[in-house]
């Protein structure tokens, strides 16, 4: 039964196909994006394209986080597959609370579960567990065996983002970061006890039609209170955008994998170079910590990191997760 729950959380976190490994590979990115703060770019986004021929390789989910010192909590709506179809579809919710080196993951995803989703703004009840906005405020209220959690999040920093990117011939995506940054307060009672603590929060809405295991993909989120530096790019289309209360901003950009690190039979960057080619941009993200998202050591690493550099002349100093899917390692855990 556990390891059928990795299974599932390995497929619901959506990985790339195997490709040469690389000790510095870097690319350039180009993407036009747009800042946008329609509700409906956070709704879900499926019975648009359900008659798509190709809509059984729908996926579609809304990533959360908060993020304070050693604590930390991850939350993760998601579809995939055909929904017209039971049977051919998957439908659930990811949550992992990071709480120095404890990690503690359920996965809320069974056959027939019970679901709704708003296709006017976001919200979106999954088995009894809603997440939804109101104003500018998101509430999730989360409960499963090992734990309950109450989150909310009052959202700062201009939306953007939600224009779809064709990728290769019939297969597409798009992002939307619904909250490029904001405050929140989490409530998390476990068999442990209660713990509250108050972070910064990030949320994005992802959907789109691709075949998962041939999607590679960066992404990384830095705030430091004020402001944030956000960079998305898969299959080598993205680029890095510069977020605040009143403009968003993007920029072309280039990376370059500078270290490399094995984590549970995945091999992740350490380090990597982020840079402009009129070296305005000049950062580095630094790892800081790999938590586990899985049942005790087996599951898969999630990055914690810190972003360093100059920006523009500023010098840039953050803190936030980011990810690659490029590489699929298997091992013996």
């Amino acid at each position: 039964m556990k390891k059928f729950l990795i299974l599932l959380l390995l497929i619901s976190l959506p990985l790339s196909a195997e490709y040469e490994y690389t000790e510095n590979f870097y690319f350039e990115s180009f993407f036009h994006t747009f800042a946008c703060m329609h509700d409906d770019n956070d709704a879900a986004h499926f019975r648009y394209y359900q008659n798509d021929s190709h809509i059984k390789h729908w996926y579609e989910w809304w990533y959360f986080n908060v993020k304070n010192g050693s604590k930390a909590l991850l939350l993760y709506f998601f579809t995939f597959g055909n929904l017209n179809k039971p049977t051919k579809s998957v439908v659930g919710i990811v949550t992992a609370f990071f709480n120095g080196n404890e990690s503690i993951v359920s996965i809320t995803s069974y056959p027939f579960i019970d679901y709704s989703l708003d296709y006017e703004k976001f919200n979106i009840t999954v088995a009894g567990n809603r997440a939804y906005k109101t104003g500018n405020k998101y509430i999730i209220n989360y409960k499963a065996r090992n734990i309950e959690i109450v989150a909310k999040m009052e959202s700062r920093g201009i939306p953007f983002g939600g224009v779809p990117t064709m990728l290769d011939k019939w297969q597409w995506m798009a992002w939307y970061v619904a909250m490029p940054y904001g405050n929140a307060s989490v409530t998390i009672e476990t068999n442990g006890g209660k713990c509250k603590f108050k972070g910064m929060a990030y949320h994005d809405h992802n959907w789109g039609i691709a075949k998962a295991m041939q999607l590679k993909w960066d992404w990384g989120e830095f705030c430091n209170g004020n402001s944030s530096i956000i960079y998305g790019i898969a299959n080598d289309i993205g680029g890095l955008y510069f977020v605040n209360e009143s403009m968003v901003r993007q920029y072309n950009i280039s990376l370059s994998y500078e270290k490399w690190i094995f984590i549970k039979g995945f091999i992740k960057p350490s380090l990597i170079h982020i840079f402009s080619q009129d070296k305005k941009i000049d950062l580095y993200v630094e790892m800081k910590k790999a938590y586990v998202l899985g049942i005790k050591n087996f599951g898969k690493p999630y990055l914690l990191g810190k972003m360093h550099g100059s920006f523009y002349g500023s010098s840039i100093t953050a803190i936030g997760f980011y990810e690659h899917h490029g590489f699929v390692i298997t091992a013996m855990l």
